[in-house]
């Protein structure tokens, strides 16, 4: 079980808006304030409440806008709640009809909007509802009351655009200028005669958050390893020899304590480098991830064939009368290798190109699995992951003992990475209050030893002291450190 080294940790870090600190005429005081939408209608040129993009400029794998909205009149589909924008790059927006839309890097989208019009309404009247507006490169997704209302690729709703590449959309979130409130649609800076907006949000908002969410990735070094399990090629550098590993399943020459194994994930990923220096065999495995004892697993061959039997059912991807359907790999030249898994599917990218994926029909398929989701589940639950042995027929021998289908290939650069689900609660929370609408103020704790605490605090003790980050403009100002009496506590 060596060999497994962490290349950084899993961050996932939420900002949540601070409504105690907008100006009164923007809210509307409940058991708790709300943001009061409707008064902050004005043009997104110059918008009546704003802050800086709490996204600009940060590195992640996807992020959520997250929040509780009420409508307390009719919906009006082409305003806006919520929009990120830039002056020069586009926009992104939300609206009380449950409409998204993006006209961006990129290209642009509408997703459940009919003819300039409500489609379906998820929000309804006079009843808070949480929603969840996530994006990732694999696309979007729009969650209401904890439930998929819709996402790309949906038929229940509308959608029309142009935008294929989601690369694009998180570009976009990276270095867009600001959040409005209010304002921001396509439609939403337009007056009739008289200066009225039209579509204005009857809506409050409250629990605005924003989240980032970075992938984990972890590393095999080669050099760790045993010398039996590698040969130095190239440039000396040590890469794997899946042939040396060959073994019976439950007994395997080389295996790592399964990376996935204990997460919650929303993708995961296996990558690697894989050079063929003899003759593809394809009911072998180059890696396998199993349970000691329990017959479930999944494996791919330097057939490039990917099988799973386990949680759910099984499918067996890109294999034909057990022999090889279409050669990805070839022999005697390196090629990039990236398996992907989400609750949609799976995919196989060779050379950063699609070589087939769960919808594909350039390959041979079988199987009754339906449901992805249990591939995730097996993937935090199975216990091993191990080289050169775990597929359903790679612990065959001939009556000499031999094994069939050996894996006569080199591995390097073999990384494990994920996406975690976003509905993880995590522990700290920065607060970022609004000021005016420039500028925002970051507010953290620490101890007196300079160790950052976790959490908010209500009743602070002795040693605690209090760090004000003060941003204008999407530049930082200034940074105070207070005792909790001098802030006000």
């Amino acid at each position: 079980m060596m060999g497994l080294v962490s290349l950084g940790a899993w961050g996932s870090q939420t900002v949540t808006l601070d409504l105690s600190t907008v100006d009164e005429g923007f809210t509307q005081q409940f058991a708790d304030r709300a943001l009061n939408v409707a008064t902050c209608t004005s043009k997104i040129g110059s918008p009546a409440l704003a802050i800086p993009n709490p996204f600009k400029d940060l590195t992640f794998d996807s992020i959520e806008i997250a929040f509780e909205v009420y409508n307390y009149d009719v919906p009006h589909v082409l305003g806006a709640l919520i929009s990120v924008y830039d002056s020069v790059l586009g926009r992104m927006y939300f609206t009380n009809g449950s409409y998204l839309g993006y006209n961006a890097t990129g290209g642009w989208f509408d997703a459940n909007l009919k003819n300039y019009a409500l489609d379906h309404d998820f929000i309804g009247l006079n009843q808070w509802k949480n929603v969840k507006l996530r994006f990732s490169n694999a696309g979007y997704s729009v969650w209401i009351a904890d439930t998929l209302a819709y996402k790309s690729g949906s038929t229940n709703v509308t959608m029309n655009g142009n935008l294929s590449d989601y690369t694009q959309m998180l570009s976009f979130f990276r270095n867009a200028g600001i959040v409005a409130f209010g304002t921001g649609s396509w439609w939403s800076d337009n007056q009739d005669a008289n200066g009225n907006y039209y579509d204005i949000q009857y809506s409050y908002l409250k629990n605005i958050r924003f989240t980032k969410n970075d992938s984990l990735v972890k590393w095999i070094d080669a050099l760790s390893l045993s010398p039996a399990f590698t040969v130095a090629i190239e440039d000396t550098s040590a890469v794997l020899d899946v042939a040396k590993l060959v073994s019976k399943r439950d007994a395997p020459a080389l295996a790592i304590a399964n990376p996935f194994k204990g997460l919650s994930v929303d993708t995961a990923e296996i990558a690697f480098d894989v050079y063929n220096y003899g003759d593809l065999k394809v009911l072998g495995t180059l890696f396998s991830i199993y349970t000691v004892g329990n017959n479930g697993r999944l494996y791919f061959s330097n057939g490039s064939y990917l099988g799973y039997n386990a949680i759910g059912g099984w499918f067996d991807a890109n294999l034909v009368n057990y022999g090889i359907d279409r050669d990805f790999l070839g022999k005697y030249r390196w090629n990039r290798v990236r398996i992907q898994f989400n609750a949609g599917g799976y995919a196989v990218y060779v050379n950063g190109a699609l070589a087939f994926d769960a919808s594909s029909n350039n390959v041979n398929k079988a199987g009754n699995l339906t449901d992805y989701t249990n591939v995730l589940t097996f993937l935090s639950s199975a216990d091993t992951l191990a080289f050169g042995t775990g597929s359903w027929w790679s612990d065959n021998q001939d009556p000499e003992g031999n094994y069939y289908d050996i894996q006569h290939s080199y591995l390097k650069n073999i990384s494990f990475s994920f996406v975690e689900k976003q509905d993880t609660i995590i522990d700290a929370v920065p607060t970022v209050s609004i000021i005016g609408n420039s500028g925002i103020k970051k507010i953290e704790y620490y101890s007196i030893t300079g160790v950052k605490m976790q959490g908010e605090f209500s009743a602070f003790r002795p040693g605690v002291y209090i760090k004000v980050t003060y941003f204008k403009n999407g530049t930082r100002q200034a940074i105070k450190v207070v005792k909790p009496r001098e802030y006000g506590y």
